[in-house]
């Protein structure tokens, strides 16, 4: 731990290794992947255990967001994962808990300089949003404004009605298994996007198009997650598929050295890979696509 100023309540007190994306998430990542093992976008030839973390909050802000994410991993993560079409009801904790995991992205893509493209209007979104956000975190704000959260539970994808060439063949792979950070532009729209396995999470910079986005906002009180009809804007639907498909080109960079350590690690742990959660989503992939769901050099499905 070191000193210095919390980036959430502003006082000068030790501060925790405080992760971007909650630790339970990598956690559930690990336990019902085919090895254990997880691998970094950034550095895919390098296994890791654990998402980004920077020193950024004090022990008492800690301690607000971990409350939180105990609420969500414990009443919407685990049981609509391993029930995907159930009813779950939220209260103010799902809004608390989503504002601060977009506080976290838009925070980390500001100091890293991850927005060098984004104009002058959209850099004053950015931080206004962030000024809000944090208000609301902290109890300044009875809820984020324009800045609103907004929530995406996925399922597997049996059959779709896109041109078949334009659907990534690790689609469910990437739908219901990975994670992924990112802040995302349009012309008249900006938020952050947060993926953490079969939920997104956005965080909207600019007001939304209600229109565009139906079914899934954030409500402040209370609410329901539950299967229902979601209307989301195309563009939205094109960038989703563009993540998929850069999650699957990120692992024709791992070595032939690092895919024959993969394969020999689910080789020594082939009941384990058969009743995986990694396996599952590999064979929704199969159903559609064939052999096109394994990439060229690949013999086994990755971590």
């Amino acid at each position: 731990m070191t000193n210095s100023f919390c980036k959430l309540c502003g006082e000068n007190k030790k501060l925790q290794n405080s992760h971007v994306v909650p630790a339970f998430a990598y956690r559930w990542l690990r336990e019902t992947s085919g090895n254990g093992f997880l691998r970094s976008a950034i550095m895919p030839n390098k296994r890791v255990q654990d998402g980004l973390k920077f020193y950024w909050l004090c022990s008492d802000c800690e301690q607000k967001f971990s409350h939180w994410e105990t609420a969500f991993s414990n009443k919407i993560f685990y049981p609509l994962n391993q029930q995907p079409h159930a009813s779950v009801q939220y209260k103010k904790w799902l809004l608390l808990f989503c504002t601060s995991v977009s506080w976290r992205v838009l925070n980390f893509h500001l100091q890293e300089g991850y927005l060098k493209n984004f104009s002058p209007t959209q850099l004053e979104w950015s931080h206004n949003a962030l000024r809000v956000w944090k208000e609301f975190l902290v109890g300044m704000r009875p809820h984020p404004d324009i800045y609103e959260q907004h929530f995406l539970p996925l399922d597997a994808l049996e059959s779709h009605s896109f041109d078949h060439n334009s659907m990534p063949p690790n689609i469910n792979r990437y739908m219901l298994r990975t994670i992924d950070i990112d802040v995302a532009v349009g012309e008249n729209t900006a938020f952050t996007y947060t993926k953490i396995g079969r939920f997104i999470i956005l965080g909207f910079l600019s007001s939304p198009i209600r229109k565009e986005w139906v079914g899934t906002k954030i409500h402040v009180n209370s609410g329901r997650i539950h299967p229902k009809t979601y209307i989301l804007p195309k563009t939205f639907a094109n960038y989703f598929l563009g993540k998929a498909r850069r999650a699957g080109s990120i692992l024709d960079n791992i070595s032939a050295t690092q895919q024959s350590k993969i394969d020999h690690a689910f080789k020594q742990n082939i009941d384990k890979l058969a009743n995986s959660e990694t396996f599952t989503a590999l064979q929704h992939d199969v159903r559609m696509f064939g052999r096109a769901a394994f990439r060229e050099k690949e013999h086994n499905p990755p971590e």
